[in-house]
């Protein structure tokens, strides 16, 4: 195909299709090389672009990267919901989450990570992409759904009538996010030590992290 055709097709396509290729070309090399060595030069490259016609879709390498880490979040959030309508008892509701989040680990590893990692909350002083708002705000969404399975455990007289929301899905993400993190870096070690399959330690650290909130 000419170039001019090409170039005449990617004029009629919706500015978020651009965005979109960009991301996939960006997200592809973040993956391969690591965030710190790819360049606006290398995802050009990558996606076809100029890199004038980059800077048409995306302003910055860090727009690329929290646009990425946003459509990230939002798989995450169905993950969780998923987990949650998997089953109608509190213990497989929650095995959900935890599914969910494994499922997010696995697919996302990049962003996985990312999401650990300190976040912008002050819109107001700060500088700060805006999809970083965005951002903030799915995750809030995501600990207000946790949230709520938190408090209907309480209700129902499943979980510690004592626990405190917010700091109780702060512990369950750093315990479920520092388990699955763990057993996908020492799985080899989880074989041949713990005489466990991945799935049977993850089984095993999620039910230990269950009975700590259970009555």
């Amino acid at each position: 195909m000419r170039r001019g055709v090409i170039i005449a097709r990617r004029i009629k396509e919706a500015a978020s299709v651009h965005r979109q290729r960009i991301g996939q070309a960006a997200g592809s090399l973040f993956e391969k090389k690591g965030i710190e060595i790819v360049s606006m030069d290398m995802i050009a490259k990558e996606s076809g672009y100029s890199k004038a016609t980059l800077y048409v879709y995306f302003k910055s390498k860090d727009e690329i990267i929290s646009y990425l880490t946003l459509k990230s979040m939002k798989h995450l959030k169905e993950f969780i919901l998923e987990g949650l309508r998997s089953a109608s008892e509190m213990k497989g509701r929650y095995l959900g989450i935890c599914n969910g989040l494994y499922k997010y680990a696995t697919t996302y590893p990049l962003y996985f990570k990312m999401v650990q990692s300190p976040i912008n909350i002050d819109f107001n002083k700060s500088r700060f992409e805006e999809n970083e708002r965005e951002i903030f705000y799915i995750g809030e969404e995501i600990n207000e759904i946790i949230g709520k399975f938190i408090i209907e455990g309480i209700r129902s007289n499943i979980f510690k009538e004592d626990l405190n929301s917010i700091p109780t899905i702060f512990c369950l993400w750093g315990m479920l996010c520092g388990v699955i993190e763990l057993a996908l870096n020492k799985e080899e070690y989880i074989m041949k030590e713990m005489k466990m399959s991945l799935d049977e330690f993850l089984d095993y650290s999620y039910d230990t992290i269950y009975n700590s909130i259970k009555k």
